[in-house]
């Protein structure tokens, strides 16, 4: 999940145009059936594979010649380097240059090779989606799959190896460079072996008299002497390490001199690679030394006017001439971003115009082999007075092929961040509404990235706001919603965007607000757009009860299998807890050979497995691309206190199994993570963090964070499947259930309030219209299910979480509060004349009691100091404030509750952040098995023939229950948005809908906002044939509950059961009239 909403995070923005297109084929995917002919699916895949491996070749040729002239070898990618990289004979700054240069080299070939890895996982994605189209998509699968294998970007063992030889010439530069600082190279030394190189008979020290006095007449003489020798020799190399010489002396006088050499030997590439060489020369002076440029910067800069004006006077074109690569020197100049460079040259370009050499407006526009101009070059490195200087440029007047460039240009600089370059080009007088390939705009652009200065800049421009790009139909105002830039959806809103406008999917931002649980965004959206949701659900009413029912799975059917002698190790890789900014794998710096990769630990992989068992082995490549969340590994054991997982880091030397190097382990000994707290407990921590040693010396070089839950299996007596229609109706309306019985009780009373998860309550609730009614079962610290809602049992007088609470002391809490004339009586006893006693004939003097206000201060008083009643101003039970009633175990409400009353139990266990910052509790709990093993064999033993639906906040619960059972129905709750739980999966609707999906549960109960604000997704989870049941205060008001139930939410959870029940029956009896 999220691949495809931070698939452009990952890409190179000056290859954007070039990737899949992810979304186009995820959709088409999604409009396929296994009914349907996937052959026009399959051509497009093939075709898109196809135009990648074509710009994945063409680059990693170019980077092939790049090589070839920057280090002089050749390179044969089967064989590797034909020849050793000679640094003998290099002085420290030729060095560093030529170590520069193998830098560079590199980067550009991971910038290359990550493209192919970006490209790569897309596409395997988008292979898992076509496999589940049946039997049509398996086979169409494999034939994609297979193409994809073979191909090079995806294999990329040829860059691999490519970028182990850059490394090792890299090595043997710098070991070069130490060698020089223990035994100084002489400059005489270095000369004659760079001479020696071309041929050894050459006469250096002559040659290097000539350096020492710059004597450019004796120079000439010696050339010409030794040109004109019997010795055989390379002519260019020789004037090559000669002009190289007098660059880096600044000699004005050899200029003239080598370049009427150069012309008489049929040399002239010399001089454009001198010319090459200068300008590197200048700006390495500029980058070495930011505040300030060395001296050598000045008469190098004269030296290179100098060389373009005596280059001009002999009529001798370099600066229009394209080198191997396509380039001409502007180009190299905007690289290095020398602004001054480049206007030296661009002078010099000009004067050329007069006879007819070239264009400079065509030279600035001049595409190389990448497909790079030198304007393209300056904005694509963020280089702003480069690009003024170019634009700028006194000679170049406006033109239309420059014009056609520049929103290009805008798009570029938008998708590298670079705001300072797009306020210069908006100021151009450009099209601010120009689109890339898919029809993405400026503004769609920057909305995308969240950078609200570019919003603000391209606003002033009156910009079109509801332009959609072409894949999906999202414009800026939805892209910036989904994402949850409010201030800037904001902006868009400011500005006359359209809130009502629908995607290809037809949703509109309110929508993808929801979905995500950007809910404070999604009641701003709201407010613009009048009565939306009301038109939505009107709207809705009859398909969601037609078309969209007859679409629904079997809801409510066991879809689950369940093992009674396996134990289910589930791991998570990286940290479920969303505060925790740790990567899942960390490596060592000193594991990454060559700092000059990009993305260092996509040289890498990661194996999962689990020792001496049968199951296989997961291989990962780093870094994650997409959000594991929701996709975690499920290991089977039988020896679930012996389990082992092996964490084992290697090195690609290519992408399949072959190709790789291992070079480090980790072991955890899951059973000794619960070790450290008492029989019963466990840690609500559920990071863990293993060391990686190297498998050489063991030592450190990294760690992995992972999470995980052993679910032990679960024995229960056989039980007859359960109606389900009790609990949700398919095609009838929605079911009303009492939140804790009547609800939850608050202060001040607004209504009726009986004390919360009593059997009074209940019967209460059902009274009053109420389908059935909700619950809390929690553990006493002997293991007794109780029934109670809060985790800090405050009617001790301190903070205590129940578990710390023996049965006999939480019924004691509730005999003090109860009526004295009945304490005589057992509580068994006292409960059972619940259900024989009508509520009508309670006996009235029951009620009131002379000793009830002294009592209840007293009791109070040892209360308000609690940290629950300080948060929340009181508990739900309490005498005086509420009607009390008598406290419950979970045996004693099933024996007593009727059995027709059907029950939503929700099983009360905390998340990391609930317990320590909702509660103020310690990070512990009781431990997840037992805790839910207790519960259901209860729940088994007194079941009856009662509907129920099992629910539960906690993720780790909910997978229990998936995994030990499969007759009772069971529901994920999230808070949607509303307060932001630091686990993943509690986060939004859309990680919600994941995770049900995932372990096959049977629906989710959400706090009601995104439905009430954005009701057709009611519509997408039932259509995903799981339950919709929502909670929370919208639930207790007319419009809310109006909402909902006309969308066909399920199961409404509300505390104000009178009114909402009346608010349904006005509904169902205005449709019948209709």
């Amino acid at each position: 999940m999220k691949f495809g909403r931070n698939y452009y995070k990952h890409q190179i923005a000056e290859w954007a145009d070039a990737y899949m297109n992810y979304a186009a084929l995820k959709r088409l995917c999604k409009e396929s059936t296994a009914s349907t002919n996937l052959q026009e699916l399959a051509a497009r895949c093939l075709s898109a594979i196809d135009t990648v491996h074509q710009f994945y070749g063409d680059n990693f040729i170019t980077l092939l010649l790049k090589l070839r002239s920057k280090s002089g070898l050749s390179y044969d990618v089967n064989a590797g380097y034909t020849g050793y990289f000679h640094s003998y004979g290099l002085n420290n700054v030729e060095l560093q240059h030529q170590k520069a240069s193998f830098m560079e080299l590199v980067a550009e070939f991971d910038k290359l090779r990550w493209y192919g890895r970006v490209n790569s996982d897309g596409f395997r994605k988008i292979i898992c989606k076509i496999r589940s189209l049946g039997t049509n998509g398996v086979h169409i699968a494999v034939q994609v799959e297979n193409t994809l294998c073979r191909l090079e970007f995806a294999t990329q063992a040829q860059c691999l190896g490519v970028l182990g030889n850059l490394h090792k010439v890299i090595a043997l530069i710098t070991q070069a460079q130490q060698n020089l600082q223990k035994e100084p190279l002489k400059a005489q030394d270095s000369f004659c072996i760079q001479l020696a190189k071309v041929n050894p008979s050459i006469p250096a020290l002559p040659f290097f008299r000539v350096v020492e006095n710059n004597d450019s007449l004796e120079l000439g003489k010696l050339i010409d002497d030794t040109c004109k020798g019997d010795l055989v020799f390379s002519r260019r190399e020789f004037l090559q390490v000669l002009f190289q010489c007098s660059a880096r002396c600044s000699y004005h006088s050899w200029v003239d001199v080598l370049i009427s050499r150069a012309i008489s030997q049929d040399a002239v590439v010399v001089i454009e690679s001198c010319l090459r060489y200068i300008i590197a020369e200048l700006c390495w002076s500029t980058s070495i030394a930011q505040q300030a440029k060395p001296s050598s910067y000045g008469t190098c800069l004269s030296l290179l006017t100098y060389m373009l004006d005596h280059l001009l006077a002999r009529k001798l074109d370099i600066l229009y001439k394209q080198d191997h690569l396509g380039r001409i020197p502007l180009h190299y100049a905007c690289e290095c971003d020398s602004a001054e460079v480049c206007g030296i040259i661009l002078k010099s370009m000009k004067a050329w115009e007069e006879f007819d050499a070239g264009d400079t407006i065509s030279a600035i526009l001049l595409k190389d082999m990448q497909s790079r101009s030198p304007i393209q070059v300056s904005v694509l490195g963020g280089y702003l007075e480069v690009t003024k200087t170019l634009i700028h440029f006194e000679g170049c007047n406006p033109c239309s092929d420059l014009d056609i460039l520049r929103p290009e240009l805008l798009l570029l600089a938008i998708r590298s961040n670079f705001t300072e370059t797009v306020a210069f080009l908006l100021n151009s007088d450009l099209d601010v509404n120009c689109s890339d390939a898919l029809g993405q705009t400026p503004l769609y652009l920057a909305a995308q990235s969240g950078n609200e200065t570019l919003i603000s800049l391209l606003l002033r421009y009156d910009p079109a706001v509801d332009r959609p790009e072409s894949t999906k139909n999202w414009t800026p105002l939805v892209i910036a919603s989904l994402a949850g830039f409010t201030n800037i959806a904001q902006d868009l809103l400011g500005h006359g965007a359209n809130i009502e406008h629908r995607d290809h999917a037809g949703w509109t931002a309110i929508d993808h607000a929801s979905y995500r649980g950007h809910i404070p965004l999604a009641k701003v959206l709201s407010k613009a757009a009048t009565e939306l949701s009301h038109k939505q659900a009107a709207k809705l009413q009859h398909q969601l009860k037609t078309s969209s029912k007859r679409n629904l799975l079997a809801r409510g059917q066991p879809r689950r299998t369940v093992s009674t002698t396996e134990s289910s190790v589930v791991v998570n890789l990286g940290s479920l807890d969303s505060s925790n900014p740790t990567p899942a794998v960390c490596l060592s710096p000193h594991l990454i050979e060559n700092p000059s990769i990009i993305h260092p630990k996509s040289l890498f992989s990661l194996g999962v497995s689990m020792v001496g068992t049968t199951n296989p082995t997961y291989t990962i490549p780093l870094p994650l691309l997409e959000d594991a969340t929701n996709k975690p590994w499920t290991f089977t054991t039988i020896e679930p206190m012996n389990a082992k997982l092996l964490f084992e880091v290697f090195r690609n030397r290519s992408a399949n199994t072959e190709g790789r190097e291992l070079v480090g382990r980790g072991m955890a000994l899951l059973d000794s993570y619960k070790r450290s707290h008492a029989t019963k407990r466990e840690s609500l921590c559920r990071d863990f963090t293993v060391p990686i040693l190297s498998t050489m010396g063991l030592e450190y070089i990294g760690a992995v964070i992972f999470s995980f839950i052993i679910s032990t299996p679960l024995v229960l007596p056989n039980t007859p499947l359960i109606n389900t229609e009790a609990l949700w109706s398919e095609n009838g309306p929605s079911k009303i259930v009492g939140h804790r019985g009547l609800g939850q009780n608050l202060l001040p009373a607004t209504r009726l309030q009986i004390g919360e998860n009593s059997i009074q309550s209940y019967l209460s609730a059902v009274h009053l219209g109420a389908s059935y009614v909700e619950l809390d079962v929690q553990l006493t610290k002997d293991h007794i299910p109780v029934i109670y809602h809060d985790f800090l049992v405050s009617e001790t007088g301190i903070d205590s979480p129940m578990y710390t609470v023996t049965h006999e002391q939480f019924m004691h809490i509730d005999n003090e509060q109860s009526d004295q004339r009945l304490s005589a009586v057992p509580c068994c006893e006292a409960e059972t004349e619940y259900s024989k006693t009508p509520l009508s004939r309670k006996v009235r003097t029951l009620s009131v009691n002379a000793n009830d206000g002294v009592e209840t201060k007293a009791f109070m008083a040892r209360v308000k100091h609690t940290f629950d009643f300080n948060s929340r101003g009181c508990k739900g039970n309490t005498r005086g404030d509420f009607i009390h009633d008598t406290f419950l175990t979970f045996e004693q409400l099933l024996r007593n509750l009727p059995p027709s009353i059907a029950l939503n139990i929700e099983l009360k266990y905390p998340m990391l952040s609930e317990a320590t910052v909702d509660w103020n509790m310690d990070p512990f709990f009781i431990e997840a098995n037992f805790f839910t093993d207790t519960i259901l064999l209860c729940l088994s033993k007194y079941i009856s023939t009662r509907a129920v639906l099992l629910s539960s906040f906690s993720p780790e619960i909910c997978i229990m229950l998936a995994r030990k059972q499969f007759r009772w129905p069971v529901v994920f709750g999230t808070d949607s948005g509303n307060w932001q739980p630091t686990d993943v999966r509690a986060t939004n609707l859309q990680e919600a809908v994941s995770f049900v999906k995932k372990w096959e549960l049977d629906g989710l109960v959400l706090a009601s906002e995104p439905f009430v604000l954005a009701p057709q997704l009611v519509g997408f989870v039932k259509g995903k044939g799981m339950v919709c049941a929502t909670y929370g205060a919208l639930n207790d008001e007319v419009e809310g509950a109006t909402i909902q139930a006309m969308a066909g939410v399920d199961i409404i959870i509300a505390n104000n059961v009178r009114l909402v029940s009346e608010t349904l029956a006005a509904i169902g009896h205005k449709q019948e009239n209709t």
